[in-house]
């Protein structure tokens, strides 16, 4: 039996996971520019880290110069969607589907581990997302979390 089953550490599970999804890089920067214009079409920022005029989207919702994006926009959706299926490899489809799905699992029990859609967006994001800000990578996440079920053509 491993330390890791015997002592039940979930955090230490976690920890690898994340490490894991950061060094395979799934989603390139590319991917990345696509999936932030998808979301905030009107929005001219520096998205991707490193560029001059990185602006947080978590800061421009908290100062609500920038709208939540709302589960079910259709045409969001659609261009989400359309990104998933027809400009990631097969493999980041599938790490991504598992990804959402799990997520979205663990955020249903968020009363009870405290892991709200928020919460799961913040520490996990940038894992998934490396070439984007953290605002951003939270925000796509979370919006790629609620709508899982709409994006990717399998269910985990």
């Amino acid at each position: 039996e491993s330390e890791i089953h015997r002592e039940r550490d979930p955090n230490t599970v976690a920890g690898l996971l994340k490490m894991f999804l950061r060094e395979q890089n799934y989603i390139d920067a590319k991917h990345c520019r696509s999936l932030v214009d998808a979301l905030y079409p009107n929005r001219t920022l520096g998205t991707l880290q490193g560029s001059s005029a990185d602006v947080s989207v978590m800061e421009l919702v908290m100062r609500e110069q920038l709208p939540k994006l709302e589960s079910g926009d259709p045409v969001k959706l659609a261009s989400v969607r359309n990104i998933v299926r027809e400009e990631l490899a097969p493999v980041a489809q599938s790490v991504l589907a598992a990804m959402c799905s799990l997520l979205n699992k663990v955020a249903a029990e968020g009363q009870v581990n405290r892991m709200t859609s928020h919460s799961l967006g913040m520490c996990c994001g940038i894992s998934i997302f490396p070439a984007m800000s953290t605002g951003h990578a939270s925000s796509v996440l979370r919006f790629m979390v609620a709508n899982y079920r709409d994006l990717f053509d399998t269910t985990i």
